[in-house]
């Protein structure tokens, strides 16, 4: 999980695009910031955003990439920046990035909430485990299931459990 030393890492901030009717890539628009385990998400109006990822050390940095124009934006940054998060589109259009780890492999409990209307990123409180590569899940009754990942010891998580969110955050 933390980074041993020499460890070969390539951080990129180039992007692509898969056509599924020719089966080809393209290359399109380069991120602000070069970048490696990161998380993407799509969001409501079909934009994508990575969050976090490291690039010399964990990033608070979070950006959206705009189908329409090839081009990356900023999306704000995160109250702490985080390797492996899982950020999961909610009911109401915001993302919630929960958990993740720092560059030593140390899990994180906090949990950020991204407003796309206002772009900007709101702490929102704190998982009960701190955890990193995780699995984050929409439920149909808006929560979301966080499952599994490492935990702050380095140990493997076998347990789960149920983030609820004020819809009117």
């Amino acid at each position: 999980m933390s980074r041993g030393a020499g460890e070969n890492r390539i951080t990129l901030a180039s992007s692509e695009i898969f056509h599924p009717d020719t089966g080809a890539w393209s290359t399109v628009g380069n991120l602000a910031v070069a970048r490696w385990l990161h998380a993407g998400v799509t969001l409501a109006d079909g934009r994508v955003m990575v969050v976090g990822g490291d690039s010399n050390s964990e990033l608070r940095s979070t950006e959206i990439f705009d189908s329409s124009s090839g081009t990356w934006m900023s999306a704000g940054v995160l109250g702490t920046g985080r390797l492996y998060p899982a950020p999961t589109l909610l009911v109401n259009g915001k993302v919630l990035a929960a958990g993740g780890s720092d560059e030593y492999g140390r899990a994180y409990a906090g949990a950020d909430l991204y407003d796309p209307v206002r772009n900007l990123w709101k702490n929102i409180g704190s998982l009960n485990v701190a955890r990193s590569n995780h699995t984050a899940t929409l439920l149909p009754d808006g929560s979301v299931l966080i499952a599994g990942g490492y935990g702050p010891s380095g140990t493997y998580l076998r347990s789960a459990e149920i983030f609820q969110y004020l819809r009117n955050r």
